[in-house]
């Protein structure tokens, strides 16, 4: 019995075998293609105002933890996994992963430079991220000295 079942897999799987590999290329090129495409402008933008606030967030957690406890490592160190598990969760609701949200933004800064100048509301989203960074970035600083 052993060596039917033996015989019978070879049989099937090495033209199986050849199909399996066709379809799961396809697959990888699929979701590859599916990646590339389901970020535009706008919702590159979004994403990254999303990533951006986890991260001044996150600041502004770590700034309160170090005025209670400025010796607390592990606080710390907790505090900044949670914000990389924020970033990450946004990233695979999108169904991407950083790399490939990185690539993106290069490979199209244009048209999302473009995006931006047409959606002048958004760019007032990224100037108060970046005012609110800088902000918690000389406060952190500041305690840390």
């Amino acid at each position: 019995m052993m060596t039917f079942i033996k015989s019978s897999m070879k049989r099937i799987t090495a033209p199986a075998c050849r199909y399996l590999v066709l379809a799961f290329s396809f697959l990888v090129l699929s979701v590859a293609a599916y990646a590339e495409t389901s970020l535009t402008p706008e919702r590159y933008v979004l994403l990254d105002q999303q990533i951006k606030q986890h991260t001044v967030d996150g600041m502004a957690a770590r700034l309160s933890a170090l005025q209670q406890a400025p010796y607390d490592r592990e606080g710390q160190a907790a505090l900044s996994n949670s914000v990389q598990r924020q970033i990450q969760n946004a990233l695979t609701e999108q169904g991407i992963t950083m790399t490939e949200f990185l690539s993106y933004g290069a490979q199209h800064a244009d048209s999302i430079s473009t995006w931006l100048d047409e959606h002048a509301a958004y760019q007032d989203i990224y100037d108060d991220i970046t005012r609110q960074r800088e902000r918690l970035s000389g406060q952190l600083q500041a305690i840390q000295e």
